[in-house]
């Protein structure tokens, strides 16, 4: 839905309200990431894929370090953002936010988990 890029940009105080549920929905995937790397080490001890509940994902490690970069560069960001602001999101910002959680979603195969914590309305 198109209609709704802009709002970050253009909304005042929208950037830190954006930035404050991307840091806890990042949270959230980042706990499956470390699910899923939990199944990985269970299903590499015993030697079978099927030995695990929830299937593995290669190189989800890698994913949960990059989604504490990802919250903590948020938290950082509101720390700098209060008033007066001294650093500034728009669009640029708000669009690769989304677009680095959907593809963390998608590579952990979280996307109805994502889904269900955007909790886009319309």
């Amino acid at each position: 839905r198109t209609r709704h890029l802009g709002i970050v940009g253009a909304a005042d105080g929208g950037a830190g309200v954006a930035v404050a549920v991307a840091a806890v929905v990042v949270a959230a995937v980042a706990v499956g990431a470390a699910v899923a790397v939990g199944a990985a080490m269970m299903a590499m001890m015993a030697m079978t894929t099927t030995a695990a509940a929830v299937e593995g994902v290669a190189g989800a490690g890698e994913l949960l370090v990059f989604c504490a970069a990802m919250s903590g560069a948020g938290l950082a960001f509101l720390w700098f953002n209060t008033h007066p602001a001294q650093v500034f999101m728009g669009d640029v910002g708000a669009l690769s936010l989304g677009g680095a959680l959907g593809t963390i979603a998608v590579i952990t195969r979280q996307e109805i988990l994502l889904g269900i914590m955007g909790g886009e309305k319309d």
